[in-house]
């Protein structure tokens, strides 16, 4: 057998067609790394595979992503899991120490300068929320 659903082990490895979820989790989330590395942090990134959480999409956006794509979670647990996430990543967040969620971007790759990646995707931030295409995530001073 070949292609993505046998190399990635999957049960359904003799069927044709897509992988998506889980089993892609861990390999898109070093795929992000590798990307954010090799554009020093200046392209943005959108994180997809296996996202069903407030972790995983911390984990994403700690790897470099600037954005999270949400489909099979979202599949699976419908329109609750939006609000759900956005709790979850807050608090990681501000355990973390951060002033927003903007600031974990990239913070597990190394010898990326954060303060450039601050003002980059503050600045890609704002303008998509300009263009009303995401919500703006704020957190309290603390």
């Amino acid at each position: 057998s070949s292609g993505i659903n046998a190399e990635y082990g999957s049960e359904n490895k003799e069927q044709r067609g897509g992988l998506s979820g889980a089993p892609l989790k861990d390999k898109s989330t070093e795929m992000i790394r590798k990307v954010f590395t090799l554009t020093d942090g200046t392209v943005p990134i959108i994180g997809v595979g296996g996202v069903r959480s407030g972790a995983d999409a911390y984990e994403k956006i700690r790897a470099g992503a600037s954005l999270v794509q949400l489909y099979t979670g979202l599949v699976y647990e419908g329109p609750g899991l939006v609000r759900r996430m956005k709790r979850e990543l807050g608090h990681l967040v501000m355990r973390d120490g951060y002033r927003n969620v903007q600031m974990a971007v990239g913070a597990d790759v190394e010898g990326v300068e954060n303060r450039t990646l601050e003002r980059m995707h503050h600045d890609f931030l704002q303008l998509l929320q300009r263009n009303q295409l995401v919500e703006p995530l704020e957190l309290p001073p603390h």
